[in-house]
């Protein structure tokens, strides 16, 4: 069955992710389809900050899966407006380019170890 988590615990709280964690909720779906707009609709709502309101719990923000249930009902109905799912689809684009710019940044970083590691070794080997 299509599935997604929900963190539900931190300062993340609201957030979606594709693998589960400790403290998340899962949100099962009947399809694919589905799948992709709710995760798109959590998204949504957790970059705008529509799960902080919702947040309990002095010392470790919690949210509690009847009031994620409920802001996720009361924005299914506009998830079939044309404005959305173009938004859907640029959210998409932008993730798989953030995914490509964080290979790209783990590269850098790699190939720097790597030419500082070389870079004392010869001027260790010099002297």
């Amino acid at each position: 069955m299509p599935h997604f988590f929900i963190l539900s615990h931190g300062y993340n709280a609201g957030k979606p992710l594709k693998k589960c964690c400790p403290n998340c909720f899962v949100l099962q779906t009947s399809s694919e389809s589905a799948k992709k707009i709710l995760f798109w609709i959590v998204y949504c709502h957790w970059k705008a900050g529509h799960f902080i309101p919702l947040q309990v719990g002095s010392v470790v923000p919690v949210l509690h899966v009847n009031d994620v249930r409920n802001l996720i009902n009361t924005a299914g109905a506009g998830s079939e407006n044309k404005k959305f799912a173009c938004a859907v689809s640029r959210l998409g684009d932008l993730s798989k380019l953030e995914r490509l710019l964080q290979l790209q940044l783990r590269f850098i970083a790699r190939t720097k170890t790597a030419i500082a590691k070389k870079a004392i070794a010869d001027m260790l080997r010099k002297s």
